[in-house]
């Protein structure tokens, strides 16, 4: 389906229409042998966060060549190869249509999902926030701003904005990456566009809560971020620019998550409907492998530079007046 462009159609629907669940196969097979797929599936993702998708294995669906619209029409389709579509077959009578939903439905049918969409984490497991912060080890691809390593007084400024009902997930925020997550070895990832409508806005995504730093509080994040490098050497800082080969991470706004044993997606909460679910957790161990590996490989990219302390204070003092005026700008 990806290599016949239909994705491309589904990408073209307006992005005020209703909510939208979209089940379909993923073939973890071809996601191994090419990181082209992977990519595109990241693309996809991407391009439609208003739009909940749940994969499930191809094995499961892949002679059934259907695409179903529930309670409105079926298409019979066939595939050419290697891409483009040939016969297809349109049915809307009420009856057939909901006859070959349910003969087909993957939910009926009690088929596993291997990426489930969900509104919150807790959703999956209500300590799943609470276990996957006490891993050792983390692997970080951030498009919502940079929400680790933020200084105190920022929680500070969080927890008195925050909601009653938020207080207590800040505060434990605050607590795991305070003690664990500044002595973890963590790999943070951060596309340059990215990094840079963070300097312009300080919007950062705490799971379940939204917050923009003031200037002065980017300010303090930036020499945060050059202390800990300072002081932890199993931090590690990169950057990935945009061009030809990273076009899928163009305008990116789905950040991954990894503590190497599970992970996640997360959608960036100002480009969502309300009734849009806002992460992906990846339910299976060898897609999980798959993905992590992709993002942990995209260091070898020419458009990926690794900073260590000395030279990320030196990019920082270089681009100090221009940084200066992006902060002074967004008061």
């Amino acid at each position: 389906m990806y290599d016949a462009g239909f994705w491309k159609s589904v990408h073209a629907i307006h992005s005020s229409c209703s909510h939208i669940q979209i089940r379909v196969g993923l073939d973890i097979e071809k996601l191994d042998r090419n990181p082209h797929y992977t990519a595109g599936l990241y693309a996809v993702l991407n391009q439609n966060l208003n739009f909940d998708f749940s994969f499930y294995d191809i094995h499961d669906m892949e002679h059934a060549d259907l695409i179903i619209l529930k309670g409105n029409f079926v298409i019979q389709y066939a595939l050419l190869t290697p891409r483009g579509f040939t016969m297809c077959t349109y049915i809307d009578d009420p009856a057939s249509v909901q006859d070959i939903y349910e003969k087909f439905s993957l939910e009926n049918a009690g088929r596993t999902e291997i990426i489930t969409n969900v509104k919150s984490l807790w959703m999956v497991d209500q300590g799943y926030r609470t276990s996957f912060y006490t891993a050792g080890d983390f692997f970080f691809f951030l498009t919502n701003g940079i929400e680790y390593l933020l200084p105190h007084e920022v929680f500070d400024s969080i927890l008195k904005k925050a909601s009653p009902e938020q207080v207590p997930s800040v505060e434990r925020l605050c607590i795991t990456w305070e003690e664990i997550l500044n002595k973890a070895g963590m790999d943070i990832m951060v596309p340059t566009s990215s990094l840079m409508r963070y300097l312009e806005s300080g919007y950062i995504d705490l799971t379940e809560v939204e917050y923009k730093l003031s200037p002065q509080e980017r300010k303090a994040h930036i020499f945060h971020v050059l202390a800990a490098l300072q002081k932890n050497p199993r931090l590690s800082v990169g950057m990935i620019s945009v061009s030809s080969n990273t076009t899928a991470f163009q305008e990116a706004n789905l950040s991954f998550y990894s503590n190497y044993k599970t992970s996640f997606f997360k959608k960036n909460p100002q480009y969502i409907q309300r009734d849009t679910n806002s992460f992906y957790v990846i339910l299976n161990k060898r897609l999980n492998a798959v993905i992590l590996n992709f993002f942990r490989h995209l260091k070898d990219l020419p458009q990926y530079h690794h900073y260590d302390e000395p030279e990320l204070t030196e990019k920082y003092t270089l681009y100090k007046p221009l940084i200066e005026k992006i902060l002074s700008l967004s008061k």
